[in-house]
């Protein structure tokens, strides 16, 4: 047995005397014979060796991250009527004020992902966040035009190179059984930081306060320190004896005759997106992101306008709108996060995305402050299920070594989804044809729910590579 490959196929034929021959297969099988290693696949790496206490301490520091990331893009919602009044802005430049912040997030993601999967995710992270946090603060102080949409574009740098490093970090922390959940509660991380901006919003009412206070931020970027490179990036990059030493540092502690099944990661150019079979699950995720992002930047950055223009609400009131809106994505996140490991990601997304587009087209029709208070509650609810599932779905379906590039491409899409969104809702705002935006909208998100459940694979309890 010690001459049998770790990993192969074992065929064990046994002979009993005039009895036909029985035959018994095992696949995936260890042995330890003398004094050899014990030897691990990296999720059984991760199984066994880290602590849940560890992989909390990931997803909450992860989590203060990606509400920072929320806290500066729905900033905009609340702040973008004061904007306009205080720099006298049409509608067309203000939404270039959101639009430029959606082209550095295109940027910020590419870079992210594919650096991220060179250098390290927990590296990345921490320049994102620092980046995100100061450009964020700076935006408060007085300058002209031009400066300000470059302050957004740099902010916007940061914002999008945090979410991929994030995402991938958390997937590549957590066990098999926890994975889902935990993507889902991380991305559920975008409600608490929308809200914690939009409570500074309501309470404070001033608009240079709510930049201000992402100095925060900076501090949450030290965290990121502390979290040492993922043990999936290091093992397949061949970088064991680093990946025993780093563990010591958050309390995991592997064995010293411990070894693991390393396939040393190649550099894999993005194209790789579009090989080996990939390249029809690749078009379905980045139209996901592009119809989820499109309609969520669409409707919420412009929701003070459009609920302004539909029921004829003053400005405070519109925000409160916003703010209640923002507490209504929390149930939308847990659902989801349950969903996801009692019913598999393509049912949950299917379902999420339905419902989304269906409250969506009920809240185009709305006339009254109920209606649309009450529509735009479920609207949401839907909706922040929907993202929290893409996120749980995304890095499952591609191996380690272009993970990074797929959720960063991913994001990418997201970001132009985001770019585009701000221009054409104001667009048809003047247009008066708000209805018609948020048709479009769901038109988008049926189209993606009706693609994920005919062509997408369930991803539930399954191993990543």
């Amino acid at each position: 047995f010690s001459m049998i490959p770790f990993s192969s196929k074992i065929k064990i034929v046994i002979f009993m005397h005039d009895v036909n021959m029985l035959t018994y297969e095992y696949t995936y099988v260890k042995i330890r014979v003398g004094g050899e290693k014990m030897r691990y696949s990296i999720d059984e790496a991760v199984e066994k060796f880290v602590p849940l206490k560890t992989q909390r301490m990931v997803l909450a520091i992860g989590s203060l991250g990606w509400g920072t990331v929320a806290a500066g893009v729905m900033v905009m919602g609340f702040t973008i009527p004061s904007i306009s009044k205080f720099y006298a802005l049409s509608v067309y430049q203000v939404s270039w004020f959101a639009s430029m912040t959606f082209m550095g997030m295109l940027i910020g993601a590419f870079l992210s992902g594919y650096i991220s999967d060179f250098i390290g995710r927990s590296k990345v992270a921490f320049i994102a966040l620092i980046l995100a946090s100061l450009f964020n603060f700076f935006t408060a102080f007085k300058m002209n035009y031009s400066m300000l949409l470059t302050i957004r574009f740099l902010a916007g740098v940061g914002l999008g190179g945090l979410l991929p490093a994030v995402n991938t970090i958390v997937t590549e922390f957590s066990s098999v059984k926890r994975r889902g959940k935990y993507l889902v509660l991380l991305e559920s991380s975008w409600a608490w930081g929308s809200i914690a901006i939009g409570t500074i919003a309501v309470i404070v009412k001033n608009w240079k306060v709510d930049y201000l206070s992402f100095s925060v931020g900076l501090i949450f970027a030290l965290l990121f320190l502390i979290i040492p490179e993922t043990p999936r990036y290091l093992i397949q990059k061949g970088k064991v004896s680093a990946l025993k030493e780093r563990a010591k540092k958050i309390g995991i502690s592997i064995p010293s005759d411990t070894d693991f099944e390393v396939n040393v990661m190649p550099k894999e150019p993005l194209s790789s997106l579009f090989r080996r079979g990939y390249t029809s699950t690749t078009l379905m995720v980045w139209f996901l992101w592009f119809s989820l992002s499109f309609s969520y930047y669409g409707f919420f950055i412009w929701l003070p306008k459009m609920v302004g223009k539909m029921a004829g609400t003053s400005l405070t009131s519109s925000l409160f709108f916003l703010f209640v809106m923002m507490i209504a994505q929390l149930p939308g996140y847990y659902t989801g996060a349950y969903l996801v490991e009692k019913i598999g990601r393509k049912k949950t997304l299917f379902y999420s995305l339905i419902g989304t587009a269906f409250f969506s087209i009920l809240f185009a029709f709305g006339r009254n402050d109920a209606s649309l208070l009450t529509f735009g509650i479920f609207m949401t609810f839907f909706c922040m299920s929907a993202w929290g599932s893409t996120y749980a779905y995304t890095p499952e379906l591609y191996p380690t070594a272009f993970r990074g590039s797929a959720n960063g491409s991913s994001g990418a899409m997201a970001r132009i989804a985001g770019i585009i969104a701000p221009l054409y809702t104001s667009f048809m705002i003047e247009k008066n044809s708000v209805q018609l935006a948020i048709i479009t909208f769901g038109s988008f998100l049926v189209t993606s729910a009706v693609w994920i459940i005919l062509a997408g694979k369930e991803t539930r309890n399954s191993k990543i590579d």
